[in-house]
């Protein structure tokens, strides 16, 4: 949770709130929280306010945004219910979103880089990344 502790800071020096696809898309891209914020603008995400979405299941703006960086993004299925399972149930490195109901988080090398990681949040869909 390293990652995601460095980029809450950056987050409060923007003073950036609901920027949760920020910080997830930073993590799986490797990209500075700064570029990040920039690329989310780009499809849509508004200063201070979430990336909004019409599907519950993902968010189709960020999915774009990824793939036009040069990421491949697909759908993996998810024996887990909740992210609180999540972490013992991952078997490879790699990256992953993973979209539980009005949030996204990041997982990179089997860690939960989310405040959501002990939570019981629903998971809705989970994405693998990769270059």
């Amino acid at each position: 949770m390293k990652e995601f502790t460095k980029l809450q800071e950056e987050s409060r020096k923007f003073g950036e709130k609901n920027d949760c696809t920020v910080k997830a898309f930073a993590i799986v891209t490797g990209m500075t929280y700064e570029d990040s914020r920039r690329e989310m603008a780009r499809v849509g995400r508004k200063t201070r306010k979430g990336l909004v979405t019409n599907n519950p299941n993902f968010n189709h703006n960020m999915l774009r945004a990824l793939k036009l960086n040069g990421f491949d993004v697909k759908q993996v299925p998810c024996k887990s219910k909740t992210v609180k399972t999540l972490q013992r149930n991952i078997k490879s490195n790699g990256s992953f979103l993973v979209f539980v109901r009005g949030h996204v988080l990041a997982i990179k090398n089997k860690q939960v880089e989310d405040w959501t990681k002990s939570r019981c949040n629903r998971i809705k869909s989970v994405w693998r990344v990769t270059n």
